[in-house]
């Protein structure tokens, strides 16, 4: 089964489609970041607080559970910005490697992206199940995770392309080598 290969991305040749890809990712990471400094986890500590406190008002020990719920909000705020500081490395990694040819560099993001796809699309058949629950929420939400997974699918397809295109440039050169260095 052959994989669908862009040839050009958005009128623009791959390696500038593919930077801009780089770059947007990039960007995206860097805000992700810095909103998950400045208000992430308050944000989450109040809701895992709402959801927590409505479990714990049957519970005498209502000090413990608010001890539990501030760990789990800290937790989720360090797993999230810990993937993008790693979106952020391997975003930086992609354009050097596209600017600087190198098609080696490319290979963290595009695996890097095939674990967000897989984590878009786990999500999606976990929100799928809870849809029986809040059906209208739910479906909002899958939308947009069905929205964000297809970008990323995208984005894969073009980085593909430019990495094989790198990859075959730079194996036509050594063959090219290779045959003039045995005519002499």
């Amino acid at each position: 089964m052959k994989i669908w290969q862009p040839e050009r991305c958005c009128g623009s040749s791959l390696r500038t489609g593919s930077l801009v890809v780089g770059s947007l990712a990039l960007v995206g990471a860097v805000l992700d970041i810095i909103n998950g400094c400045a208000g992430t986890l308050a944000v989450v500590v109040s809701m895992f607080g709402r959801l927590k406190i409505i479990s714990c008002l049957k519970d005498v020990e209502s000090e413990e559970c608010q001890y539990d719920t501030s760990h789990s909000a800290v937790y989720f705020a360090v797993a999230l910005l810990l993937a993008e500081s790693i979106q952020v490395i391997a975003c930086s990694m992609l354009i050097y490697g596209i600017y600087k040819e190198r098609h080696r560099l490319m290979l963290p993001y595009i695996l890097w992206s095939c674990v967000r796809l897989a984590t878009f699309l786990a999500f999606s058949v976990c929100v799928v199940v809870l849809y029986f629950y809040m059906p209208l929420v739910i479906l909002i939400l899958l939308s947009a995770v069905f929205l964000l997974a297809a970008v990323e699918a995208i984005y894969i397809l073009i980085i593909r392309s430019q990495y094989l295109k790198m990859r075959q440039a730079q194996s036509d050169v050594h063959v090219i080598l290779e045959e003039e260095s045995a005519d002499l």
